[in-house]
């Protein structure tokens, strides 16, 4: 007669840890909407992030911006966020510049240098998040941000950061969506949870700015622009419906969506605005004059 197999506790324990881990990377996004907790926002939120990126629409809006306030011929830009790490080339080739763009989704990597005659601009991408990132005091001349502060709690820190990396009379200029109404609903926490967003009032971040030792500072509500924005946003992800089905979850689809219809709507309230921020390190570098005069 055969004795009987005695497993222990700690065999089954490790053979269960082992087939976990073996079917997690298998689990679909539909499968992790199921469970409301902070995977589920983290995945949203790097959706939302991709399908605003790969809007051309995003494109056209960042160029028409960096236009606006141009740097000069020769200078050193820190560009910060996916949508002016994908127009990176574009700002080194027009303006003459040599440009640092930080926090570059990998989706934006594969369509970076289109041609060979863009290995020869002077740019460098760094592949990793605002907050993880140094560089030397007074390494640039300006620092541009588009829609990055949003995702960052720590807001003071960052312009603390980006202060010390400018030289004297450099410029820092940022979009991000401000919210200017209390209480806000339930419906638009959500919709901010989800995609990891922190938000703060257009007089908060001014007082941030001034806190820091910026002078100078303006702002410039760009309602029209941003609504173009939302619309086209939304639109294209209807249109390619059927195709983000096959690799995310109707949930998925519904937060999207319902999201950039949040944002539309509290935009034509007036109780949210998406706001261009300009502020000048004082001192008398190259830019001062030039940045004071920015419309």
């Amino acid at each position: 007669m055969r004795r009987p197999v005695h497993i222990s506790k700690n065999t089954i324990i490790q053979f269960l840890l082992i087939s976990l881990w073996l079917v997690i990377p298998y689990i679909s996004y539909a499968e992790l909407t199921l469970n409301p907790d902070a995977s589920r926002n983290s995945i949203l939120s790097a959706l939302h992030k991709k399908q605003a990126s790969t809007n051309s629409a995003t494109d056209h809006l960042i160029k028409k911006l960096i236009s606006r306030h141009p740097p000069l011929p020769g200078q050193h830009i820190l560009g910060i966020g996916n949508a002016l790490s994908k127009n990176a080339l574009f700002i080194a080739k027009e303006f003459h510049v040599s440009v640092v763009s930080i926090d570059i989704a990998a989706s934006i990597q594969e369509q970076i240098f289109d041609s060979d005659d863009n290995f020869h601009l002077p740019v460098r991408f760094i592949n990793k998040n605002s907050t993880n990132v140094s560089f030397s005091n007074e390494s640039f001349d300006a620092v541009f941000s588009s829609d990055d502060l949003i995702y960052l709690e720590n807001k003071e820190d960052f312009l603390n950061k980006a202060y010390n990396w400018l030289k004297p009379g450099g410029k820092i200029l940022f979009t991000t969506f401000c919210l200017d109404s209390d209480p806000l609903s339930d419906k638009a926490k959500d919709q901010f949870q989800q995609r990891h967003y922190y938000p703060n009032s257009t007089r908060e971040l001014k007082s941030l700015l001034r806190v820091t030792g910026f002078e100078e500072i303006t702002t410039l509500n760009r309602e029209t622009e941003i609504l173009q924005l939302l619309k086209s946003s939304l639109r294209q992800l209807r249109q390619q419906r059927k195709e983000f089905l096959k690799t995310n979850s109707e949930a998925n689809y519904k937060a999207l969506t319902e999201g950039w219809k949040g944002d539309i709507e509290r935009i034509k309230k007036q109780q949210q605005t998406w706001t261009v921020f300009q502020a000048i390190k004082p001192g008398q570098g190259t830019l001062h004059k030039v940045f004071a005069q920015g419309t």
